[in-house]
């Protein structure tokens, strides 16, 4: 069938006839109109009751007289209260909520009232209600719900131990790096300076550079290279100079181990992540022209080298080189009061007597972070986790700000409470990328997303019934 009709357009001062139809509110405001729209709480409950099979076979033995102890061990734990049906419990009768309703009743009281953590939200939902195993199911339901699992810091204990890395017993065998800076250019240009320090003696190796590219990094290696030969480990953080092909090339030719520590995890590498405060310390207090720092380079390395570390008690230069240097105005002063030579016979007694010191040391800095920490969490690779992200400074508040990054995957277990995460297969986030995110990240700065399965209603039966 055909139409033929021409459509006209309207002004809305011309078409109120219409708009009454459809947005004006009805006047029946009779008692019998609101009856129609308006369901009370209790109704909806016992709708619920009256429609669920588990609760029908209840409220028939709660109506008669029990015929055998099964029947009156239900009678002693639920009544009938106006063709209601009630959990007996210590603070009162509890409405018992059918299956179908109760993730209802957890979304009111958790989603609608500020998303509070499981005791507040259970303790809102047993003041009227009561369901079999309901702990667990709000505990599950909370779990897998998305807000909570972006937007909330975790509360309590901080997760994972520390795990202190064995010391060596020869200089050179491992050195931690890092960059420090940018500091205002220098007269030469310099922004940045390289840091290395030996794990065994705690002797420290500085460089100014113009940038942290990757090539400045293995120059200054080199130089170290021909003096004290090449190390076996290198510990560094995931800065893109120590993440970049080019570094992990030049390490897989020297046969050179590279360890990177986890994102944000600074007690990681902890030795040069403390000096770098000793170094900003001594310019700080030596530099007159902020664009001549880098003359005074020299000058703060020897300084640290000379100076007693409270880890081994001696000086980095006793333990690298068996004496201590001379330089200063003091030095005929430091000789005639001190009656010794300060050179360190054996050296290798020394320094595995310092070692022992320094493992003695480590427990006991072990025993205090572990006081405030719990068991990391256990994670397998393919589990999708969300990270916490890293808080740099934008001038702008970050109150609101979801904490945790969006869902990722783990790649691989890397030991020590640590995983290698990435992208997710397909994810929006890999396809904005020209490179993959891919990083070491500890258990403390990860989260599991939704809980695999979710709510399942088989969790819901009651063993009782």
């Amino acid at each position: 069938m055909e139409y033929d009709f021409e459509v006209k357009y309207r002004p809305g001062t011309q078409m109120r006839h219409v708009d009454a139809m459809s947005r004006n509110p009805p006047t029946n405001t009779s008692e019998e109109g609101k009856e129609i729209l308006y369901l009370d709480k209790e109704d909806w409950i016992l709708a619920g009751q009256l429609t669920d099979p588990k609760l029908q076979e209840l409220h028939r033995i709660l109506s008669q007289t029990a015929a055998n102890n099964k029947e009156r061990e239900v009678q002693s734990q639920y009544e009938l209260k106006e063709n209601r049906i009630y959990r007996k419990t210590k603070q009162g009768p509890r409405w018992v909520v059918p299956v179908g309703m109760r993730r209802q009743v957890v979304h009111a009281s958790h989603d609608e009232r500020g998303h509070f953590a499981l005791e507040k939200t259970l303790n809102r939902i047993a003041a009227n209600y009561w369901f079999p195993n309901m702990k667990h199911y709000v505990e599950t339901y909370i779990s897998c719900c998305i807000p909570c699992i972006l937007r909330k810091h975790p509360s309590g204990k901080k997760e994972g131990y520390l795990y202190p890395i064995p010391k060596p017993t020869q200089p050179f065998q491992v050195l931690h790096m890092d960059h420090l800076g940018p500091f205002p250019k220098s007269t030469k240009g310099n922004l940045h300076v390289i840091c290395a320090i030996d794990a065994c003696t705690k002797f420290l190796f500085l460089k100014p550079v113009k940038s942290t590219k990757t090539l400045l990094v293995t120059h200054f290696l080199d130089e170290l290279n021909v003096t004290y030969g090449r190390p076996k480990v290198i510990i560094t953080d995931q800065g893109s100079s120590f993440t970049s092909k080019t570094f992990a090339e030049y390490c897989r030719n020297h046969f050179i181990r590279h360890n990177k520590v986890a994102v944000a995890t600074p007690r990681a590498n902890g030795q040069i992540e403390r000096l770098n405060r000793s170094i900003l310390a001594v310019l700080m207090t030596g530099v007159l022209e902020k664009d001549r720092w880098d003359q005074q380079i020299a000058k703060a390395q020897f300084a640290i080298n000379n100076t007693v570390n409270s880890a081994t008690g001696k000086t980095p230069s006793q333990m690298l080189l068996g004496y201590e240097p001379r330089y200063g105005t003091d030095i005929p002063l430091k000789e005639e009061v001190q009656q010794v030579t300060g050179r360190i016979e054996d050296l290798v007694k020394t320094r595995l007597e310092t070692l022992e010191r320094v493992a003695e040391l480590q427990r006991r800095q072990k025993m205090i972070f572990d006081k405030k920490r719990k068991p990391a969490r256990i994670y397998k690779a393919g589990d999708i986790v969300v990270i916490r992200k890293m808080e740099g400074s934008t001038g702008q508040s970050r109150k609101l700000i979801p904490p945790f990054s969006q869902p990722m995957i783990i790649k691989k277990v890397l030991g020590h409470d640590r995983y290698l995460v990435t992208d997710m297969p397909n994810s929006r986030r890999r396809g904005q990328r020209k490179a993959g995110y891919e990083r070491c990240i500890a258990a403390d700065r990860m989260r599991p997303w939704v809980k695999p399965g979710g709510v399942s209603e088989a969790e819901e039966t009651d063993p009782e019934e």
